[in-house]
């Protein structure tokens, strides 16, 4: 029996490779649109569809549990991977990284939605977008009230980028080097970034707190609950050598 891990982020990636060092059978997830990761462990990429859904890989992997260590704005995997695992009653397990935390010298601002924060982001010449895809009706409301937009994402856009975009492919980790480099040369006067906590992309944010810069920060929507949730890779790492030592030892 496996353990299968919904990753794409590099939290996902680290414990699989943890979990697998550690003789845990891990199945490695992944949609299959940015890279690959580079782990010894079975990777399947392009999502479940290709095998009849997700409930119909589980049980011809004999899944024992379900380790969803997707991004925390991942709603539509997260909502699935509860449905399908409570259907087929097998432990399902989240792990979400923690937020960052704001400081006295953070200028931040919330928003749930696009649309909100389009009134928020009003007399900002050049804001910084990473927000991942946009729709092109989001990015032409966006970008009509700014000088231009500077927008990074993965993978381009199926549509044709308003005039004012200039875009940035690009996959993080980044670091402030990097970051300092791109608010300097399109003269960014705002960030606009998700809540999604980690390292890999906090630079950032640390480049808009040393510039006194307003940050517009989406919101974590509320994702589906879980039977577990972990933050901190040593309680995860040994929940799971628990499980599948408790399961080797039935199996005797």
């Amino acid at each position: 029996m496996s353990l299968l891990i919904l990753g794409g982020t590099q939290d996902a990636k680290r414990l699989a490779q943890t979990l697998q060092d550690k003789q845990v059978p891990v199945i490695y997830s992944i949609a299959g649109k940015v890279r690959q990761p580079e782990i010894t462990c079975p990777v399947v990429s392009g999502g479940f569809t290709q095998f009849g859904g997700l409930a119909k890989f589980i049980t011809a992997k004999n899944i024992r549990a379900v380790l969803d260590v997707t991004h925390p704005f991942a709603e539509k995997m997260t909502a699935t991977a509860a449905t399908v695992t409570r259907q087929l009653l097998i432990p399902y397990w989240q792990y979400q990284r923690k937020p960052w935390q704001q400081t006295a010298a953070d200028r931040w601002f919330f928003f749930d939605h696009v649309e909100q924060l389009i009134t928020q982001l009003d007399g900002k010449k050049t804001p910084f977008v990473t927000v991942g895809q946009l729709s092109e009706q989001q990015l032409i409301r966006l970008t009509k009230q700014h000088d231009q937009v500077v927008y990074r994402t993965a993978i381009a856009a199926d549509f044709q980028l308003p005039k004012n975009v200039h875009w940035i492919q690009a996959v993080g980790p980044f670091d402030e080097k990097n970051e300092q480099q791109i608010f300097t040369q399109y003269s960014v006067d705002a960030l606009v970034t998700k809540q999604s906590g980690g390292r890999a992309t906090e630079a950032k944010i640390t480049v808009a707190r040393e510039r006194q810069l307003d940050v517009f920060l989406q919101r974590r929507p509320k994702l589906a609950s879980a039977d577990q949730c972990f933050s901190d890779d040593k309680e995860c790492i040994n929940a799971v050598l628990r499980l599948f030592d408790q399961k080797n030892k039935e199996t005797l």
